[in-house]
């Protein structure tokens, strides 16, 4: 009868500490603020399946997924090279992984593609990149 209880015990653990585990790593709380400063595609974009990227990168952002961002902003930009957006979301994505140099390109990119735009122009992170 010990034996019998002392399983179930150690079952009702096991599924308390599984069930509450997360596949992905990152913040359990809350969102990024990287990824709240990430621009979605302007809406009724042409290019469906580059807004669609740009918006998988945004969910890896909130998540601090930076690595899966920066994959997900790649393809963004293979479907659509123009998409402002996404250069500026992958610039967030790679300053955070300390490739500064990387991200320095896609924040002018951006700003070349979307001059205007003041979610970029004023963008602080940016603005440590660009003066």
């Amino acid at each position: 009868m010990k034996k019998s209880f002392s399983i179930r015990i150690l079952l009702a653990a096991a599924i308390l500490v599984l069930t509450s585990c997360s596949l992905e790593t990152g913040p359990k709380l809350g969102k990024s603020p990287i990824g709240e400063m990430a621009i979605t595609a302007p809406e009724g974009y042409g290019n469906k399946t580059a807004a669609a990227r740009n918006q998988d990168g945004i969910d890896h952002l909130l998540r601090e997924h930076w690595r899966k961002a920066e994959a997900d902003f790649d393809r963004a930009l293979e479907s659509d090279p123009n998409l402002a957006a996404a250069h500026f979301n992958l610039a967030l994505s790679l300053d955070q992984q300390e490739k500064r140099a990387e991200a320095v390109t896609h924040f002018k990119k951006a700003v070349e593609l979307a001059p205007n735009d003041p979610r970029i122009r004023e963008n602080e992170i940016l603005k440590k990149y660009i003066r």
